[in-house]
């Protein structure tokens, strides 16, 4: 799928991702929480997890290589019912939660954005928060 934006653009986008996690409320792959989230704003108790289809077992994009199977095939139930804990942990601590898929962001990228972009939206207006929009703009930019 080719790149819709320039190189320049794409630069100033990923430079501001970076600069989420100085001193703002967003974490890029926050290893100081349960299950290592791949984003986290903590004050909006928004944890987002991107599966790997290989990894975590998608059943519409994960095969099981064919040496070593029961190796792989135990590896992979145990990251699913890793998935499964760390989802009910949140759950229980009352946060919000998102799961993507990989292939998600490779098939439907604007899609999946957009769902990020409500989940935030609808984390953010139940805690009532008044922070500012910059989640927002970089995810949509």
């Amino acid at each position: 799928m080719p790149d819709t934006i320039t190189k320049k653009q794409r630069r100033k986008n990923m430079q501001a991702i970076r600069s989420m996690g100085e001193g703002n409320t967003a974490k890029k792959k926050c290893n100081s929480l349960f299950g290592k989230p791949d984003f986290a704003i903590k004050n909006y108790k928004v944890v987002i997890f991107i599966d790997g289809c290989f990894w975590h077992g998608c059943k519409y994009r994960s095969n099981v290589p064919k040496s070593n199977q029961e190796y792989w095939i135990q590896k992979i139930s145990r990251n699913k019912l890793r998935d499964q804990e760390v989802t009910q942990y949140y759950t229980a601590h009352e946060w919000n939660i998102l799961r993507i898929w990989e292939h998600d962001l490779i098939i439907e990228l604007e899609e999946t954005i957009d769902k990020i972009v409500d989940f935030i939206t609808e984390a953010k207006q139940q805690v009532g928060d008044s922070y500012s929009n910059i989640i927002f703009n970089y995810l949509t930019s």
